[in-house]
């Protein structure tokens, strides 16, 4: 079930500059920097990407799968609904999280992912991994203290802050990440509540947990030690829900976690114990990995499969990751910023926790004194990457 009174999701023209220029500058760029990343495509794949990237530059009419694509039936109704609201229907004249999501799945047909699995992202996701920030950063989430209510607390700030390190975003790259944060940064800290709920007055985390996770890399390495975490203190089983296909540059896919974990492994100390953790708990079944095309989808998240649902309703507690999740969750629209995020996410079957850096225009949960004061210092505060949300909502059953 939709939350109530939802205001109509983000246009891609019109309801907002970040949007426009996302739509007409950062996609079509991200979407010509696929083929300078790898120049040993074939010449049929460099015209594929450079046909995509001239369609969204032109803002020219948005084109269907191929019709053998298994997931055509979904990109159709939903190019079906957008005509039915927009016309003409182009890559600039459209829902922006139909248009931007659609954007990179014709970029998947453009490469050819599913007949030959080359991650068009790779040569980018591997530069990241080798650089020295995501090992500080994780030899430091690997170190916090505390008893188990304290090591939690600090432990969220990880993989929130990580979710600035995304690779499709420069200006969030530039705040780094945990270690470059300031108190001031986090705009709604539901970190306490948190703790209660997963704890519930014990030491022991009781049932499964689930992440539904953003980013690879630096990002990804923050969820592990936070899965690692739940894992050694008491959660039955950790299921870790990722892409089933490359999306947004940076999008973690099953193949990105087994490259991080070999990663670790063969960087040593702290990293290689995690590592190894990790691999034991995945073989005994504690530790899961999960893609689902839904993720990949234009879907908002109170329109999850069936299946799905059942799984987050045996939840003890669902974090859920990064910008795009969370526009997935609010509905991509530009609620009233005093919004109670409980009052919007209730519709989901478990306790759920957003951990989110803001990188698009949708907030919620900070006072309209608060929002007015941050945008007369800041007017990008809402897209450039800086400030983060930590949100609990409890499910309305």
């Amino acid at each position: 079930m939709s939350p109530k009174n939802r205001p109509l999701p983000l246009r891609s023209r019109g309801d907002s500059p970040f949007v426009d220029h996302t739509m007409a500058i950062r996609v079509p760029g991200i979407i010509r920097n696929v083929s300078e990343v790898n120049p040993d495509y074939p010449d049929a794949i460099h015209a594929n990407i450079q046909r995509l990237h001239d369609m969204m530059a032109n803002d020219e009419p948005v084109p269907m799968l191929n019709l053998s694509a298994f997931d055509y039936q979904h990109w159709v109704d939903g190019a079906q609904l957008q005509m039915r609201r927009f016309s003409p229907f182009s890559w600039l004249n459209s829902e922006w999280f139909f248009g931007e999501i659609y954007a990179y799945r014709r970029l998947i047909e453009a490469v050819r992912w599913f007949e030959n699995g080359r991650d068009p992202f790779l040569p980018i996701k591997r530069r990241e991994i080798k650089g020295d920030n995501l090992w500080k950063l994780l030899d430091a989430a690997l170190s916090v203290e505390g008893k188990t209510d304290e090591h939690l607390y600090q432990l969220l700030l990880y993989p929130l802050w990580g979710n600035r390190i995304d690779l499709s975003h420069t200006v969030s790259l530039g705040h780094g990440g945990a270690d470059t944060a300031i108190d001031d940064d986090l705009l709604d800290d539901h970190r306490e509540a948190i703790v209660a709920q997963l704890l519930k007055n014990s030491t022991s985390i009781e049932g499964k947990t689930h992440l539904i996770a953003d980013n690879t890399g630096t990002e990804l390495a923050m969820d592990l030690a936070l899965i690692d975490f739940l894992l050694a203190n008491g959660s039955k089983s950790v299921t870790l829900h990722v892409k089933l296909h490359p999306t947004f540059v940076s999008d973690a896919i099953p193949d990105d976690v087994w490259q991080l974990i070999d990663a670790m492994r063969q960087h040593g100390d702290l990293a290689t114990g995690l590592a190894d953790r990790l691999t034991a708990a995945w073989e005994t079944g504690r530790f899961i990995i999960v893609p689902h095309l839904f993720w990949n989808s234009s879907h908002f998240l109170w329109e999850m499969p069936p299946m799905l649902y059942q799984h987050f309703s045996e939840s003890t507690m669902t974090f859920i990751k990064g910008d795009l999740n969370y526009r997935r969750t609010i509905g991509d629209a530009n609620w009233a910023t005093n919004t109670p995020f409980p009052q919007i996410a209730s519709y989901f079957p478990a306790p759920l926790v957003a951990l989110r850096t803001l990188k698009s225009d949708g907030v919620v949960g900070v006072s309209l004194h608060d929002a007015a004061r941050i945008e007369a210092d800041d007017p990008e505060w809402r897209t450039n990457g800086k400030r983060g949300v930590l949100q609990m909502s409890l499910p309305n059953i």
